[in-house]
């Protein structure tokens, strides 16, 4: 209509043509679309997308809480003390120190503020299992350092039948370290976590001694407040219980008398 309003007879053709040529392309056009947009969605849905991961370890804050540059070795000591059997230890330990044991990086040193692992690598089904772990109070003192590496002395279990008194040796664990400098640097942290271990079970014996100082102050305090109360009340009833005694006494001599 349009058409032939501007160019009369042939615009009215035109138009027409137009028109019929739209009504025949335009549902193929849009069934293209329909289908072109339901195979994007198929190929979205369809497609394995990468896991979102960080690029880096979460930062290490060490023992004293004082934020400190970020280090990548000690980022991933913290993150293998928190994925070692499915986070067992990650609420109660904290990461101290680790280094590699071995030229091949089959086997770890973990420290925490509680305990010393050896960890092995598992070939099979990937990361770290724990080869043997042992408190810092286990163990009788520092390590002494020799040609093959680390020797660790633990103290002797206690018997629960002692029928036969029979002393027991210091159990001994070697681990080969290849490395003398990483060997002279693992001592110094194994010396800082036990100093740290030791400091922290000092302090809780003492609070608990001062805990208990403070709870026979407090029964020694009330019985006190107890032998004042009795002495105020001893001192109020005394000459109440004569006067009244003593007009009991009167009562009776006069009713004798009489």
């Amino acid at each position: 209509i349009k058409g032939a309003q501007d160019d009369g007879v042939e615009g009215f053709f035109k138009g027409l043509g137009k028109g019929a040529v739209g009504l025949f392309l335009r549902p193929v056009t849009g069934i293209v679309d329909f289908t072109s947009g339901s195979l994007d969605a198929v190929k979205r849905a369809t497609s394995i997308s990468d896991d979102i991961r960080r690029l880096r370890p979460p930062r290490h804050i060490p023992i004293d809480s004082v934020i400190t540059p970020y280090v990548g070795h000690e980022a991933e000591g913290m993150q293998l003390l928190q994925d070692l059997e499915k986070g067992r230890y990650a609420s109660t330990d904290m990461y101290v120190a680790h280094a590699l044991i071995n030229p091949h990086g089959l086997y770890v040193l973990l420290l925490t503020n509680k305990r010393l692992f050896y960890l092995k690598r598992d070939d099979v089904f990937g990361g770290w299992t724990v080869h043997w772990a042992h408190l810092w109070e286990d163990f009788s003192g520092l390590p002494s350092i020799v040609e093959k590496g680390l020797v660790f002395r633990l103290k002797p279990t206690e018997r629960k039948f002692k029928l036969l008194k029979r002393p027991e040796k210091e159990k001994e664990l070697v681990v080969v370290m290849h490395n003398p400098d990483v060997c002279t640097w693992i001592l110094s942290k194994i010396e800082t976590a036990m100093k740290f271990e030791a400091g922290i079970s000092a302090a809780e014996a003492t609070d608990s001694l001062d805990s208990h100082t403070g709870h026979c102050r407090m029964i020694r305090r009330n019985n006190l407040v107890m032998l004042l109360w009795a002495a105020v009340i001893s001192v109020l009833i005394t000459p109440i219980w004569s006067i009244c005694n003593g007009k009991f006494s009167g009562k009776y001599f006069l009713s004798n008398t009489e």
